[in-house]
């Protein structure tokens, strides 16, 4: 009687143990806040002019993509809630831009920026949080400063600020490329594409 019962224990501990692992997680809603730092909508243009030279940089947004992951179940394994944005297409690295975010629990967790092909992430020592951050005498709130620093890259410094954007470029020979108009953009673009995805 006794061995019984504990069989049954045991099934029952695996049975619940089983439960447990198949129920499905749900995550949270996307978080359109992220995408303070990059405010912008398709068909956008970023204009950037070199006051020196007398020169512009402009780069053209052509798409933007949400990964989002609405559930996942936790035994299998890629159970986790992230999401990925998506600004224009790998292609358009060479000549224009090419965005990536990748976020976990709705927190970014890895930024990749291609930029005329010059390469900047936060996954590098050189990447640098500002809560306030002057250059070329315009001062912004909450800035991230990311540096490259290959010999053979077009660009050595790329300057984010949160509600603007892209708002600086700075060359290889310290030349600077500045955003001409200091004016938050919409915080949520007017027009992407939302892509929903599980894991089960």
């Amino acid at each position: 009687m006794k061995n019984k019962w504990l069989i049954t224990k045991a099934i029952l501990i695996i049975l619940l143990t089983s439960i447990a692992c198949s129920t499905k997680v749900r995550c949270p809603k996307f978080n359109f806040r992220v995408l303070d730092w990059l405010p912008y909508s398709i068909g956008d243009s970023i204009l950037l002019i070199n006051d020196s030279r007398d020169s512009t940089i402009i780069l053209t947004i052509n798409k933007i993509q949400i990964d989002h992951t609405t559930h996942y179940i936790p035994d299998l394994d890629c159970g986790t809630c992230d999401d990925r944005i998506e600004f224009n297409d790998v292609s358009d690295e060479i000549g224009n831009l090419h965005f990536e975010l990748w976020l976990n629990d709705s927190n970014i967790a890895l930024e990749e920026y291609f930029i005329m092909d010059t390469y900047f992430s936060n996954s590098v020592p050189n990447y640098h949080f500002h809560q306030f951050y002057t250059f070329n005498g315009d001062e912004y709130e909450n800035v991230k400063v990311f540096k490259n620093i290959s010999i053979d890259a077009l660009f050595s410094t790329l300057i984010i600020a949160k509600d603007f954007g892209v708002v600086g470029l700075m060359d290889k020979d310290s030349v600077l490329w500045r955003f001409l108009n200091k004016v938050p953009r919409e915080k949520k673009p007017k027009n992407y594409y939302i892509n929903n995805i599980s894991c089960e």
